[in-house]
């Protein structure tokens, strides 16, 4: 082969396409080099053996450029054009024309960089009718896929166990990088009990036609949302085995990178959207599994990017924080069954905990337990009645706030022995309230955090009191009950600081989310 720089080089040139364009912008993985022009996009793949990818030779890159197309026709038939040849005639390197054969390129349209799943995740514009369409397409796509003989094979649990092994083997050179022993540990151990212990689980999945040939690698990268259309594209070419499997294999992939950006509800209504249109409720067993097994795909593939020897350090960089992420996400599938969590929040009234705890409890599937909502069924209220009395009096009493603690707390404990995480919306303004919290989540096995909410600052708070109470809410906080709990609130101590999320209530709610799950998700 022509060198590959040399290949590059004179790729870069405008001159090289025809018609002549403008610029020629040039982006690389591990396996490729895309050149963005003008509205096409032409990708051609790097000499590289990768052992579970082979493109060594001319002959392979042309079959794979040509299987790459015939593939991806199934989802996107209107964004692959073709394949084209890079020449070389006189020292000048180009596209398609008269020449020596080189190479061969990937002919594309080029979709908006604003469409992008992952930029539109990055810029919160993924709304759940999206995910919906998604998952529609998806269903639609795998009756039609391939399956049956010559498919089957690779759903057995001996197939399955080929690919996780060939992970780890290819991923403990970066033990101690981009991913600790012991999480690499924990991973291992859960994949090889999965496949032994849920044996019969996946030979049922045979039997049931949900072996088929898919994507391969469904992440956000890979789907563009253009002109009411949603564009599922470069799936997996260079390996049968790692595109055909489980449709569940497929579907986890999605939904984990809908969880990696931090978008658990996002994932949790594709899979019922999925579920929806194909009644495939057997592939919920197969999720948590799959997940696992792709988050941890993730994270070695950029772990091979930090090798590359044309990705600049910036890249690296990025790929090896990203790699970071992903083997904690793996991780925390493979021992999220095990462990539940207990949060609390702390700060006074009106500092932004419930409109927080909220969105959060429902984000990570957890009890959301509201002292406001307790207190008033203890004493016969509805949640929506008000009693707003002298402060420290009534149901507000010392004797009132103690019986609405020793509720919320039975409460909680009840949801933690079943393995559900709790999260409790509560002042938690005396220490010796937060320890009983940290106490329970202990004796429960959980993980405890707590949230505090006191960046807000004190105009804020009473604003958001006076307009609360003129709209109506749960809680029966004034401006003078704020100013009490001002002055016998604790603030937390040092030994509190090493479990605490601090967030500024005044950012958009979905940054403080964000910024909770991200937390939860590197301690884990």
């Amino acid at each position: 082969m022509k060198s590959l720089n040399k290949i590059i080089d004179g790729l870069k040139n405008p001159e090289a396409f025809d018609p002549k364009v403008d610029e020629v912008k040039v982006l690389q993985t591990h396996i490729s080099v895309v050149f963005l022009v003008g509205k096409f996009v032409y990708k051609i793949k790097k000499p590289v053996n990768l052992g579970f990818l082979d493109f060594s030779t001319i002959e392979k890159r042309r079959h794979y450029c040509n299987e790459e197309v015939r593939l991806n026709k199934r989802l996107c038939p209107d964004i692959y054009l073709d394949v084209v040849t890079v020449t070389e005639k006189g020292g000048r390197i180009a596209i398609g024309g008269e020449g020596t054969v080189i190479d061969y390129a990937v002919l594309m349209k080029r979709m908006p960089a604003s469409g992008m799943l992952d930029v539109m995740l990055e810029n919160n514009e993924v709304t759940k009718d999206h995910v919906a369409t998604i998952a529609q397409k998806l269903a639609q796509f795998y009756t039609k896929a391939r399956t049956g003989k010559g498919v089957d094979e690779f759903g057995t649990a001996e197939a399955i166990s080929v690919n996780t092994t060939e992970n780890f083997d290819q991923s403990v050179k970066y033990v101690g990088e981009t991913i600790s022993r012991e999480v690499y540990n924990d991973i291992k151990a859960y994949t090889e009990d999965f496949i032994v212990e849920e044996g019969d689980l996946i030979q049922s999945r045979i039997e049931g036609g949900y072996i088929r040939e898919g994507h391969g690698d469904l992440h956000a990268r890979n789907i563009c949302i253009a002109d009411d259309q949603v564009y599922i594209y470069d799936c997996i070419e260079f390996n049968e085995r790692f595109r055909i499997g489980d449709v569940a294999d497929d579907i986890a992939f999605l939904a984990m990178d809908l969880d990696f950006h931090l978008e658990p509800g996002l994932g949790k209504h594709f899979v019922n959207e999925y579920i929806h249109h194909t009644n495939d409720t057997g592939l919920i067993k197969m999720l948590i599994f799959y997940s696992c097994y792709h988050a941890y795909v993730r994270g070695k593939v950029l772990s091979f990017e930090i090798d590359e020897s044309k990705i600049s350090q910036d890249e690296k960089r990025r790929a090896r924080d990203e790699a970071r992420l992903y083997f904690a996400l793996s991780h925390h599938y493979a021992v999220s069954d095990k462990r539940s969590f207990l949060g609390i929040t702390f700060g006074p009234s009106g500092t932004g905990k419930s409109a927080l705890a909220e969105p959060l409890a429902e984000e990570l599937g957890a009890m959301l337990i509201s002292s406001d909502v307790v207190r008033k069924e203890l004493f016969g209220m509805k949640p929506d009645e008000h009693e707003y009395g002298i402060p420290g009096a009534g149901i507000y009493s010392k004797e009132a706030s103690i019986r609405t603690y020793d509720e919320i707390f039975k409460r909680a404990m009840i949801n933690l022995k079943k393995g559900r995480s709790v999260v409790l919306d509560a002042t938690f303004l005396i220490p010796k309230e937060r320890s009983r919290a940290k106490d329970l989540a202990r004796e429960a096995g959980a993980r405890f955090f707590i949230i505090e909410t006191t960046l807000c600052p004190e105009e804020v708070v009473k604003k958001r009191i006076v307009e609360r109470m003129e709209k109506g809410s749960y809680s029966d906080a004034t401006v003078d009950i704020y100013n009490k709990q001002r002055g016998y609130m604790k603030p937390l101590l040092e030994l509190e600081r090493e479990f605490t999320i601090s967030v500024d209530t005044t950012a958009p709610k979905r940054e403080n989310v964000k910024t909770i799950l991200r937390y939860l998700l590197l301690n884990e």
